[in-house]
């Protein structure tokens, strides 16, 4: 087989990180700025509800929660996450459309060695400091493939609310 031939190379993954509450103040000052006007509620929507790119194009707003599909679901299976609104995102708008390519040169202006999947990883570990993982893996939609996660659990949105309203994004100046 001439394949065997072939050496693979296994791709080294890299993961992201959160940004620091420095940089998330400093995200926020630069959104700001009026030639960041046009993403600032692109970039805040993915830091506030941890959506992926594809993700934020379908949220919508119901009522106390955003609504989006969730896009690691395989065989074409349409499941749809439901994040409380965290009381830093009450008055955002739903982000207009935008190029994810042109987003991330936009991004890296304000952050040159990030990326805003970092802003994901930034939502998880923001959230994870106030609330339990386990609600976190569900606004995230990466719910633990376990039988008590997936089966048994059902938080009321009484409870999913109040969780969130603990979370605070954008620390104080201190």
């Amino acid at each position: 087989n001439p394949v065997k031939a072939v050496a693979f190379v296994r791709h080294e993954r890299q993961h992201g990180s959160a940004l620091s509450p420095a940089e998330l103040r400093r995200l926020v000052e630069e959104l700001n700025a009026p030639r960041f006007e046009r993403y600032r509620s692109y970039f805040l929507f993915r830091l506030f509800y941890g959506l992926r790119p594809c993700e934020v194009a379908t949220a919508t707003y119901d009522g106390t929660f955003i609504i989006a599909r969730n896009a690691k679901r395989k065989g074409g299976k349409q499941e749809h996450k439901r994040i409380p609104v965290p009381l830093e995102a009450k008055d955002l708008p739903l982000p207009s459309p935008v190029d994810h390519g042109y987003a991330n040169r936009v991004f890296q202006e304000i952050f040159p060695d990030r990326k805003q999947y970092d802003l994901r990883h930034t939502f998880a570990t923001v959230c994870q400091q106030y609330v339990r993982r386990e609600i976190v893996e569900v606004w995230l939609g990466d719910s633990p493939e376990r039988l008590i996660g997936n089966t048994y659990t059902h938080f009321p949105d009484e409870f999913m609310i109040s969780e969130m309203q603990k979370v605070r994004f954008i620390p104080d100046k201190t």
